[in-house]
């Protein structure tokens, strides 16, 4: 019986030291990913409250593989989260009544709707032309109406919801000169350091796979700057759309060779994080409901 303790004893031993070496980093890169899985894992596990989001993920019917889009909403959250400094948060998906949730729980949150904005959003990022603005909402004038159906557009908001754009997906009613749901390799919030300017803006890069779609783009919606003033003009505009609603709306004044362009806008620092970590993160691959926000309570007391 001593003996067998004795064997038991040696048999752990051994496993643990296994698992040590096995997992344990070889670089300061791994030693940092190790560390952040560990520190994510004692967070997560602190009784200490905070926020709790849950959605269910809108697969579409007749999807081929519906485990794969709820493990790819999975996988851009998390990364969308990470990005926005939300590394802290738990990600986890259930499955109930035939239908598949996502829950977020955010430990120590104060506020959630930073993380709702983020998560909620599809993430969809096209490049178009406007023709056309108004300060009159689209919706409350015929007329406008009309104009959106001939100039094949549609009217679109910009961020405040006082200034409509009449966006093109096809610039210059080019087939196929369009590009939606760019591959972006980076993106970054950055002081605005223009006279007069304040907050921040986002540079981005365009992957290479689309850098020269988008290159055709600005080449066609390219405006000499002292021409910038002309009716011409103000329908050759680039318009950067996110979640069909304009972040950016301005004259293109050079060739864009490389894929590397910004989004200005006065910016706040969370604002310009949240939209870099979003373009980051690409588009979620369905729908998110939103079933609860609230909060969770400690379990201990302070």
């Amino acid at each position: 019986m001593k003996s067998d303790r004795i064997r038991l004893i040696v048999v752990i031993a051994v496993i643990f030291v296994a698992f040590v070496v096995l997992l344990w980093p070889t670089s300061e890169q791994t030693y940092e990913g190790f560390a952040k899985v560990f520190q994510r894992i004692r967070l997560g596990l602190d009784i200490k409250g905070g926020a709790r989001l849950e959605y269910r993920v809108d697969v579409e019917e007749g999807a081929e593989n519906p485990s794969k889009i709820v493990d790819d909403v999975w996988t851009v959250l998390r990364n969308r989260l990470d990005a926005a400094g939300y590394t802290e948060a738990i990600v986890r998906k259930t499955f109930r009544e035939n239908s598949s949730f996502i829950v977020i729980e955010i430990p120590a949150a104060t506020e959630t709707t930073r993380a709702e904005k983020l998560i909620g959003s599809t993430g969809v990022m096209y490049f178009g032309q406007v023709v056309d603005e108004s300060e009159v909402d689209p919706s409350t004038d015929p007329r406008l109406r009309d104009l959106a159906k001939i100039k094949k557009a549609e009217w679109l908001s910009n961020r405040k919801g006082n200034v409509w754009y009449l966006v093109r997906k096809e610039i210059m009613l080019i087939k196929d000169l369009q590009l939606v749901s760019p591959s972006i390799v980076a993106a970054n919030p950055v002081p605005d350091t223009r006279p007069g300017r304040f907050g921040y803006k986002v540079t981005f890069e365009v992957g290479r796979r689309d850098a020269e779609i988008f290159k055709k783009i600005t080449q066609q919606l390219m405006v000499p700057e002292s021409a910038t003033g002309s009716a011409t003009a103000r329908e050759k505009r680039l318009a950067i759309v996110l979640d069909n609603v304009v972040q950016f709306a301005g004259y293109v004044v050079s060739v864009i060779p490389d894929g590397k362009a910004e989004i200005t806008g006065n910016f706040s620092l969370e604002e310009a994080k949240q939209l870099a970590a979003i373009l980051r993160s690409g588009a979620l691959p369905a729908r998110l409901e939103k079933i609860s926000a609230g909060w969770v309570a400690p379990l201990l007391g302070a």
